[in-house]
């Protein structure tokens, strides 16, 4: 879904309809008794079952209703402590998917140092790792409570079984890894950055600010990300837009504490 769809259900281009209960020769009926008597397409949007059937044939890595026992969505428990295997991108955020991809692989790359031989070029890939992940007993000790926890937040169906909350897991992760911006440290030191960091969306680029693997475009890329977002899709500019500010959101912080 995306934000085309209240227009098209409120034009009447897209009717919101119950469940079918069943399919006539050429159409269809819906729970509520209407139907349709001649349909072109139908699409099943059912989502997708996931499995592991390569790996010990589906023995490594467990999957049952599409619920999967991985710490941080990515690690089997059963391979610890040597955790050189993850699954990278069997999540479904609510959110961007592609940087919650990239922290995953920068998490797997930081975790404890593993040797490959790489049968394509014959060289050896050392994985040169500065995190130690948690003994066995935690790791599923915390999939154990995700799982608990999304049951509680989310649908309890098969589709949400892999399921989180953007802003918390990139969080978590960045904070097993050590890339937590450090947001306060720059209340005087960059009074502008800190505004941009509490007040504004949470980008993936506050998590190259600190700590391993750093980047020196950050802040940069940080400040201009409104710009970049918001001019890409502006298709005029007229007097009344040109004079238009952002309220002073600090002003409704207060409020709210007072």
């Amino acid at each position: 879904m995306n934000d085309e769809l209240p227009n098209r259900i409120i034009s009447g281009t897209v009717v919101v309809k119950p469940n079918i209960s069943k399919f006539s020769e050429e159409g269809l009926c819906f729970d509520d008794g209407t139907s349709v008597p001649k349909v072109d397409v139908v699409i099943f949007a059912t989502g997708y079952s996931f499995s592991f059937p390569e790996l010990e044939g589906g023995r490594l890595i467990n999957v049952e209703e599409n619920s999967v026992l991985l710490y941080k969505f990515m690690y089997p428990v059963e391979l610890s402590p040597h955790n050189t295997l993850a699954v990278i991108g069997l999540i479904q955020p609510i959110g961007s998917i592609m940087p919650i991809s990239e922290m995953q692989a920068r998490l797997f790359c930081a975790t404890v140092s593993a040797l490959w031989g790489d049968l394509v070029s014959n060289y050896l890939i050392k994985l040169a790792g500065h995190i130690t992940l948690p003994p066995a007993i935690e790791m599923i000790g915390s999939a154990e409570r995700t799982f608990r926890r999304n049951r509680r937040h989310f649908i309890d169906r098969r589709r949400h079984t892999v399921q989180v909350q953007y802003v918390q897991y990139m969080r978590d992760l960045a904070k097993l890894m050590g890339v937590e911006p450090k947001i306060w440290k720059r209340v005087l030191k960059d009074p502008i950055l800190f505004n941009r960091l509490i007040f504004h969306g949470l980008v993936p680029y506050q998590f190259r600010l600190d700590g391993p693997h750093a980047w020196p475009g950050a802040r940069e890329a940080i400040m201009g990300v409104e710009e970049r977002v918001f001019g890409a899709t502006c298709t005029r500019q007229t007097r009344e837009t040109k004079r238009a500010k952002p309220p002073w959101k600090l002003y409704y912080v207060m409020r709210i504490l007072i």
